[in-house]
This record gives structure tokens, sequence and C-alpha cells, in this order.
């Protein structure tokens, strides 16, 4: 018989929670996956599953992920969605397997292992997939060199968290984490170690110089702006606020429309990071980029946010995820070199940079990002490309009248 695409949907929801599902992430994934998918198959005027149906939709978020439109996390979310609907309809049971390939094979012996330390901790079903591959990574490197159960010790662990660093570059609270599983296994089996690996401190990995958008490129990108298209004037504010603010991306979508003061010109914002409040100047053009918005793209709605998205029913858009797009949208438009690490936190340093450039003092830069120390600003003013060439220059226009690195005849 049959199954509409509605009964579908609450089988594989209600098999997600017998899967061990959190209620919130089952919620989520109906709101922000599953109820899409159903209003694709209303407007195709279906009611019962039709493979076919599915498979447009995929191809047509596939082709959205291309375009930009749609992130790489919320891509993989709808494509594991859409497997989940298959499956249910097709075999009756939800297909939950990993999509990803197992990177570390060990033994049957080995995989015993890792099955002995993740029932030990009861974390089979929630344990991550970075995790998982460390795990099997341990493993592998135990029989690689041929070390017994019972010869485990704290100098096995740290060799391997060393030779482990240089494969998972990014990955040091995942390293620990994966070794304290270890290491509450291996005592449990009376293995004696010493060390406390909760309390181990992972070497943080080298910050990155990101370099900003230039002011050439910001202006390419404010160009390519359709102010005609369907968010092209509300996507002109929102980089407009950041490039003139220096706000983030949660602060941004976090707005009220009485966060701007438009007679004194200024935005008031509580940080969602750093919980302190901020009031920052605005120039004329922002503020009439954001009054253009509200007055001729907004949608009509009771919500206080003064970023909405442009469907029905018209939420708050979400922190960096949303304006990551935005701006990746339009980097791409304007032809704008994709540099390792540059997204719409750019913008932030942009206008850090700016300030640097200009000479302003770091004390007065500080509160203008709204950092609690002057050692957070380090990671935005680190790109000054004038400011570095002059670290360059030699001492041919510094008089020197004394002192060993002083002239013969130019000293006293």
């Amino acid at each position: 018989m049959l199954k509409t695409i509605v009964d579908i949907i609450e089988d594989v929801k209600q098999q997600e929670l017998e899967y061990g599902i959190k209620e919130y992430s089952v919620y989520n994934n109906e709101k922000n996956y599953y109820n899409p998918i159903l209003k694709f198959f209303h407007d195709h005027d279906a009611e019962l599953y039709c493979p076919e149906i599915l498979q447009q939709y995929y191809e047509m978020i596939s082709q959205k992920h291309e375009n930009s439109e749609v992130s790489d996390h919320r891509f993989r979310d709808i494509k594991r969605c859409i497997k989940r609907i298959r499956s249910c309809a097709e075999t009756g049971s939800v297909d939950f397997t990993k999509n990803h390939p197992k990177t570390y094979q060990p033994s049957e012996n080995g995989m015993n292992l890792y099955a002995d330390i993740l029932e030990f901790h009861h974390c089979a079903e929630t344990i991550s997939n970075n995790n998982q591959a460390i795990l099997r990574n341990f493993i592998c490197y135990l029989e690689q060199k041929e070390i017994a159960l019972q010869d485990i010790s704290d100098n096995v662990i740290m060799d391997f968290i060393d030779a482990a660093k240089t494969t998972y570059r990014q990955s040091n609270g995942y390293i620990r984490q994966s070794m304290v599983l270890v290491s509450d296994y291996l005592k449990s089996q009376g293995i004696c170690l010493k060390m406390n690996y909760r309390e181990l401190q992972m070497k943080g990995r080298r910050e990155r110089m990101i370099e900003p958008f230039t002011v050439d490129e910001i202006s390419r990108i404010l160009s390519s702006i359709d102010a005609g298209s369907k968010t092209g004037i509300r996507d002109k504010a929102i980089i407009l606020l950041a490039y003139s603010t220096g706000l983030r991306a949660i602060d941004i979508t976090s707005l009220h429309l009485t966060d701007i003061d438009y007679k004194k010109g200024y935005v008031s914002v509580v940080q969602s990071k750093t919980g302190q409040p901020v009031f920052l100047p605005l120039n004329a053009s922002t503020m009439n980029a954001v009054a253009d918005y509200i007055l001729k793209e907004r949608p009509d709605s009771d919500d206080t946010h003064i970023f909405l998205s442009s469907r029905a029913p018209f939420n708050p858009l979400r922190g960096s995820r949303s304006l990551g797009n935005i701006s990746r949208k339009y980097c791409r438009i304007a032809e704008i070199e994709k540099k390792p690490g540059r997204d719409f936190h750019s913008f932030r340093r942009s206008f850090a940079s700016g300030m640097s450039s200009a000479e302003i003092p770091l004390t007065i830069i500080s509160q203008m990002l709204g950092h609690t120390g002057i050692n957070s600003d380090k990671p935005y003013l680190s790109y000054n490309e004038k400011q570095m060439q002059l670290c360059a220059l030699d001492f041919s226009d510094i008089p020197l009248t004394n002192g060993i690195y002083a002239k013969e005849g130019d000293g006293a």
C-alpha cells in the first residue's frame, strides 16, 4: 500500500526518537528539513510519496549549494534527512548508517577492543565521527607497534598524541577526549596510568593570519548587489552594517528595530559572545541602507528583529550561517578571490584593520570591537600590510649619534 509523504515523515521522526536522537534534534529536523520537503511535495500536488519528486528536491538543493545559497553544513543535513525518508519509504526502516568512509580499520581483535571502550562508556550511539576515527587510529597504532593491551602506558599514549596532532591539526580537543575514553577504560581493566588526561593541556594550533577584505574588494561586493532582487536591499544593509561597525554576524541578526537610534546616529547591542553592551556610531550610508530595507523590502511581520528571511513565515536570520551564505554569494558574483579563512567575519577584520591604518589608538579599537581585553585584538590587527612593511626598514633615516651602532666620527 502506498503511503503519503506525511505518514512517512512521521514514521521517520518516530524511528529517530526510538534510535536515541534527542527530541530537540528531531524537532529541528522537522522544522528545518522535513517541512520544506513536505511543502515541495504539496507544491507539486503530491500527497503520496514519490521518489522522483524527492529526487527533484535533492537536485534543486544541490544547485542552490553550488550557487552558495545553501551552506555546506546545511546541505549535509538535508542529504541525511532525504536518505532517511527514502530508506523508510523503500524498506520501512530508517537507515542511520554514516556516509563517511572509515579511514582506520583495525583487525577483528582491534575492533573488539574498540567496541569494548564504547560499551564501557555507553556512548556507541552518541560518540562523534572525529572521536570514532581517533579511537580506531589509536588501536591501529597499537597494532602497528605490536603493543599489547597490558603494555599500554602513559608514554605510549603521549607518543600517539604527538603522532595524531600531525594528522588532526585542528582537533586537539577530540584527541584529548578520545584519550580520556581510552585511559578510563584501561584503568577499569587494572592497567596503571598516572596521568589525568582530562587535565591534559593540548598546545593550540598556530594562529592563522587571515587577510581582511580590501576597500576595493568591499566596493566590488557592494556594486555586485542587485537592489532590484528579492533580497538585494537587505543584503546591502547587512554588509554595510558589518563593515562600518565591525559587529559579529550573530549580533547583526539579533538586532531589533529599537536598537538603532536614527536621530543620534548609533546602534546599541549587547554582544552575544561577551555579554558586553556596545554603542557604535553609524554613518549616513549605513543608516540609509537599513532604513531602505525596513521601509521598502522588509516583510510585514510582528517580529521585531530587523533582518528577516524573505520567505514566509519570515523568521529572523540565523547568525554566521545565514550571513556567511550572503557574503559567499556576492564574493562569487564580484569574482573576489577565495582565500583561506575569509568569510563574513572578515568584514569585522576589515573594520579593525581600517582603524589601525588610520592610526586610531588600540584602546579605542578594542572598545569599538567590544573586546574585554587588548589581547583579543591581535587576530584582527595582524594584517596591516603598510605597517608590516615598516618593520623591514633599516636605520638609514634614523640618526644614531652614540652607542655601538653609531658610525665612527658620529658619536661623542
